[in-house]
């Protein structure tokens, strides 16, 4: 490169000298040089990456390397454009250059100098590490390949966890000469902890168990859903039971009516999933939303028990699932237990007034009845079945 470079500049002398123009001569070589570049970026990459490694010499010939991608080889021939490997298969291995130059690889050295690897191996807590280090270090010398010039080095590394963790430092002529060694250093080593009565362990992890409880999802029981209801705070379990037994779900679509205005229940709904609005008739023939009623609560017993047609009007504002309790089942639980009429009519009696104030919002008057009017109609109702 610098005899051509002088020669180009002594030509170029010349050539001015003799009064010749050099301009164009310039323009046509700049375009064909950078023709020329662009066709060969590849190639002159590798030229002066292949320059680059044999200015800063990170290896040289014989040398053993390991590559990122975990590739193996001798170094055997370096050239301008490549460099090739010899890998333990005797198969070669051509690296580019640039290739080569961009990545991060290890240098094994070659077989005039040391090669010092470490090795771990593992141990019971239970035995001592002063132990554990002589029998290790007493292995290690025992070792033809292992030089003893260096020392072998044995170090606890580890005793976080179980087993306890030991790291045997040691030193080969060269990085070949460590595969032979290698395999003598863990026979030694087995030998010695043989003898001495201890296993090399496995890494051990300690989980402690315990009987979890599974969790089911199930849609609750209607006798469930029942107890949780105020009128039942009076009713024993028996009684409880009595009634879900005639009881019964049911599964309404959002938008379904469940119990129209004017309509007289002979039953009345417990929800137990969806919610449900009251909605009461204005003057005008508009609806206003009263309530809205989530599972757990209930609807129709008023109607139901004073035999009464329902000033509200009961819909489905999502899917709802309801838990019904027809009349038949209530008039029987009374006529056992007449007792339970004075609760349930102080029940009737606060719905009504909460019913009292949606017909003032809808402007309708109609007759407020007393308790005792209640008691009169619970009577009635234990009478027989209602006729319509």
């Amino acid at each position: 490169l610098l005899n051509g470079g002088c020669l180009l500049v002594g030509l170029t002398i010349f050539l001015t000298n003799q009064g010749y123009s050099i301009t164009g001569v310039w323009v046509s070589t700049g375009v064909a040089a950078a023709l020329v570049g662009f066709a060969l970026q590849k190639t002159l990459g590798d030229l002066f990456s292949g320059i680059a490694l044999s200015i800063e010499r990170p290896f040289n010939l014989d040398d053993w390397l390991e590559l990122s991608d975990g590739t193996v080889g001798q170094v055997i021939d370096i050239n301008w454009r490549a460099t090739r490997l010899r890998g333990w298969d005797n198969a070669m291995h051509v690296i580019q250059n640039g290739e080569l130059a961009g990545q991060r690889f290890k240098n094994l050295q070659d077989s005039g100098h040391l090669y010092a690897p470490w090795y771990e191996i593992k141990i019971p807590a239970e035995v001592d590490p002063r132990l554990a280090k002589a029998l290790l270090l007493e292995a290690a010398l025992r070792c033809k390949n292992v030089l003893k010039q260096p020392l072998p080095v044995v170090r606890v590394s580890d005793v976080s966890t179980i087993p306890y963790a030991y790291t045997v430092w040691v030193h080969f002529s060269s990085y070949p000469d460590m595969f032979r060694g290698r395999e003598e250093l863990f026979r030694e080593v087995h030998y010695a902890l043989k003898s001495a009565g201890i296993q090399i362990a496995p890494e051990i992890h300690e989980l402690h168990a315990r009987k979890a409880q599974v969790t089911r999802a199930e849609p609750p029981t209607i006798l469930l859903a029942l107890k949780g209801l105020d009128m039942a705070s009076h009713l024993t379990d028996e009684e409880l039971e009595q009634i879900a037994s005639t009881s019964r779900h049911l599964i309404f679509d959002t938008g379904t009516m469940l119990l129209p205005e004017g309509e007289v229940a002979d039953a009345f709904y417990v929800i137990v999933n969806g919610i449900v609005e009251s909605s009461v008739k204005l003057a005008g023939g508009s609806w206003k939303v009263i309530e809205r009623l989530s599972p757990g609560q209930y609807f129709g017993i008023t109607s139901m028990m004073i035999n009464d047609p329902s000033i509200l009007q009961f819909t489905a504002v999502t899917d709802v699932i309801v838990i019904r309790v027809d009349i038949d089942c209530v008039r029987a639980l009374l006529a056992a237990r007449p007792e339970l009429a004075d609760h349930w009519a102080a029940i009737i009696k606060q719905r009504l007034d909460a019913e009292e104030q949606a017909r003032t919002v809808a402007k309708q008057r109609t007759a407020r009845p007393t308790i005792h009017d209640i008691l009169y109609r619970i009577e009635k109702l234990l009478k027989g079945p209602r006729r319509h």
